[in-house]
């Protein structure tokens, strides 16, 4: 049975990933990442999740087949995956970006999504926003991580909320990657969703999920 990790993004909790984990774990043998409030004010950039989960998930020396991580948890993931520590086979990076998104990424969620889906995440995120350091949120505004990306000596890949565009080459433009990222990741689009298309539209993403792990 093939070994996965889901990661979470800045402010966000394993809630997020449990539907899809539940229709996932018959196949594979997962564990979501939860942040530990009670240390993530200390971490300073990035690279320290990375570090705190290598550290505290007994990953180290071992192989990974797959991580999956949402937006910030998909940089973690590189990260992870750049490291010597761990042999890591495949990233999917879930509305994860390789620089800081511009003004097409920049929405939450889908405008016709479940009233009280939307008030769940905004209070989540509002909630656990202030855990974090102002260190972090500086990163994040102005990331750019091609380079890590595109040396993985591993698959990536990568999906994106399509903001009800329906249109994959525009959002690949407005990702704006670089060649080698662009020739190193590959995207696809989830439909009828924005940051959080695990939740949004959840039956997309499994089965996406199922073809590419």
């Amino acid at each position: 049975m093939k070994k996965g990790l889901l990661l979470c993004g800045y402010a966000c909790k394993p809630w997020i990933w449990d539907g899809v984990k539940d229709r996932l774990e018959k196949e594979y043998d997962i564990d979501i990442i939860e942040w530990p409030n009670e240390l993530i004010g200390t971490f300073n950039k990035v690279e320290d999740f990375a570090e705190w989960t290598i550290n505290n998930y007994s990953v180290v020396n071992t192989k990974i087949d797959f991580i999956v991580g949402h937006s910030m948890g998909g940089v973690i993931a590189l990260y992870i995956a750049a490291s010597k520590k761990v042999k890591v086979n495949k990233v999917v990076l879930v509305e994860s970006f390789i620089r800081s998104p511009d003004k097409f990424f920049q929405n939450l969620v889908y405008d016709e999504a479940n009233k009280d889906l939307i008030l769940k995440i905004t209070d989540m995120i509002k909630n656990e926003a202030q855990y974090y350091s102002s260190e972090i949120g500086n990163e994040l505004s102005c990331l750019n991580v091609a380079e890590l990306a595109y040396n993985l000596d591993c698959d990536i890949y990568a999906i994106y909320g399509d903001r009800g565009c329906g249109n994959k080459e525009r959002v690949i433009s407005e990702l704006a990657f670089n060649q080698e990222v662009n020739r190193k990741v590959e995207v696809d689009i989830i439909s009828n969703s924005c940051h959080f298309p695990m939740l949004e539209n959840e039956n997309e993403v499994v089965e996406y999920l199922n073809r590419t792990l």
